[in-house]
C-alpha cells in the first residue's frame, strides 16, 4: 500500500494483481475500491505527474505510466 494525495493505492491479489484505488470519506463511514489499471502489476511509484507501474508480465520489463 502507498498514499499518495490522500489516496490509498494498493495490488488487489484479489483481481488479478491490478492496481486499485482505495478512498475514504471521512465525514461519514463510507470507503470506495476501484480498479486503476485492468493489467498486472508487480511494482508502482506514485508522483506528482502520475503513476509508474512495472507491468506482472513483460519481457523487456519497462515501465508504464498511468494519469492520476
Amino acid at each position: 500500500m502507498k498514499i499518495f494525495n490522500g489516496t490509498i493505492y494498493f495490488i488487489n491479489v484479489s483481481n488479478n494483481r491490478h492496481l486499485s484505488k482505495m478512498t475514504v470519506d471521512l465525514t461519514t463511514p463510507k470507503v470506495s475500491f476501484a480498479d486503476f489499471s485492468d493489467y498486472e502489476i508487480n511494482e508502482y511509484y506514485p508522483t506528482s505527474k502520475g503513476i509508474f507501474a512495472r507491468k506482472g508480465v513483460n519481457v523487456d520489463n519497462s515501465y508504464i505510466y498511468l494519469p492520476i
